[in-house]
């Protein structure tokens, strides 16, 4: 690695701040990287838990083939492929006092993969496979308004309220977490294409076999300091300087100026008008200022006398008419459970919300009993993702600013893809090129 002699300030420590930080350091920058919190990871991130010693994620990620930035950032981290299914997707699923039969994609030339897939899936009437066949063969050529929402869209396609139940509504909270009513038709169109749409390898599912922080934040952290960067903890922007559009440096909590040629905002859009004065944003950002966030709740459940195997088979499950929306075998004795789009339950406190999962656990398995659990964890992440309504394209940044030397990463920005790990990438490497064009000409 050659140093180019520019220096820079990244903003944020999560996967867009990290991805930016780790290749603008590679490309020769001296990187300075700030977090406001103890930790490296923002929304994904893991840690032990006190009672166990186990090592959980702040919640379950999923990564799948068509995840072509994330799996290009880990290659360059040094990371092992991750564990992943292969090519095949089999997604069980399940539902109370109802049996359901698992949706089976194949390993086929595309698109036959998925109308074996579609025309296999029991779960739904022969005639309604035929409906779902009828618009995956209508989606490469829809032109979808920014305007309408998935339940809008759905509705066009003659979709009725079985599919909705038992494929539409926990596909689009896997990718979107929203609910069809509130979700961009637009977007979520735009996913679908990409993951099932492009090559057949793309819509493998690919599970961590490691912690989060294993995976992506101490390889990261490690490379920053090799390469001469410099990773500073609990820190955060108190202001930023600003002459003739450009930046000219940040002042921290601890009074300590900093300056660079280039500065990267990778925070959160929840974070983002925090470390931004308010005559900027007004001048600049304003547009921005509708965008909110949706939460997710994740739960631990520790077992003792009975074994994860002995609930369902496979490393994870879909669950239908429950607040619960998937389940993943962490261990022959821990379950991580996931609420997805969790709005109405993001207030409730984790005794209650603990009970509600027993509940449901009770009645989706027959052999499962409340006594049977030694330990819970709730994770309550009040800003998962970004909200993504019908409009919410319009409102979306992108990586250039108005301010010379600013640019901004993250899953929020108009990367053109939902809130996931690939967008917060995908970004991270947008902002690296918008930089190194301009820096190292």
């Amino acid at each position: 690695m050659t140093h180019s002699g520019k220096t820079v300030i990244v903003i944020g420590g999560g996967l867009a701040g990290l991805a930016t930080a780790t290749l603008l350091s590679d490309r020769g920058f001296q990187v300075t990287l700030i977090e406001q919190k103890h930790r490296l990871g923002g929304r994904t991130f893991s840690f032990q838990d006190r009672t166990t010693s186990d090592v959980v994620d702040n919640g379950q990620h999923i990564l799948m083939g068509c995840y072509h930035y994330t799996l290009r950032w880990l290659k360059f981290l040094g990371q092992a492929q991750p564990t992943q299914t292969g090519r095949l997707i089999h997604i069980p699923f399940a539902a109370p006092h109802k049996k359901l039969s698992s949706l089976i994609i194949p390993v086929l030339p595309m698109p036959m993969h998925l109308l074996v897939g579609i025309l296999r899936f029991k779960n739904l009437s022969f005639w309604e496979r035929l409906l779902l066949i009828k618009a995956g063969l209508k989606l490469p050529f829809q032109h979808i308004p920014e305007t309408i929402s998935v339940d809008d869209w759905l509705k066009d396609l003659g979709q009725n309220e079985n599919l909705k139940t038992y494929f539409w509504n926990p596909v689009c909270l896997a990718v979107m977490n929203e609910s069809l009513q509130n979700a961009s038709a637009k977007l979520f169109a735009t996913a679908l294409k990409h993951m099932f749409l492009v090559k057949g390898d793309y819509s493998r599912i690919i599970i961590p076999k490691t912690g989060l922080s294993e995976l992506f934040v101490i390889p990261s952290e490690v490379l920053i300091r090799q390469n001469g960067g410099i990773v500073l903890l609990d820190r955060e922007v108190d202001k930023i300087q600003l002459a003739n559009d450009q930046i000219t440096g940040i002042t921290l909590n601890n009074k300590n100026l900093l300056q660079a040629d280039v500065y990267v905002s990778a925070v959160p859009q929840s974070g983002f008008f925090n470390i931004i004065d308010k005559d900027i944003r007004d001048k600049h950002f304003q547009a921005m200022a509708v965008l909110r966030t949706s939460p997710i709740i994740s739960i631990y459940v520790w077992l003792t006398g009975i074994q994860t195997d002995q609930l369902f088979h496979g490393s994870f499950i879909g669950c239908i008419h429950t607040k619960i929306q998937w389940i993943f075998k962490k261990s022959d004795s821990l379950l991580e459970i996931t609420i997805s789009g969790a709005v109405d339950m993001i207030n409730r406190q984790r005794e209650e919300i603990f009970e509600l999962i027993v509940g449901e656990l009770e009645i989706l398995f027959a052999d499962f009993k409340g006594s049977m659990v030694r330990h819970f964890l709730v994770i309550k992440e009040r800003n998962a993702t970004f909200s993504q309504p019908p409009d919410s394209g319009y409102h979306r940044p992108s990586c250039r600013t108005p301010i010379k030397n600013f640019y901004i990463a993250g899953d929020w920005t108009d990367t053109g893809l939902p809130a996931t790990i690939e967008g917060a990438v995908k970004s991270a490497y947008t902002a690296v090129d918008h930089v190194c064009a301009e820096y190292l000409r």
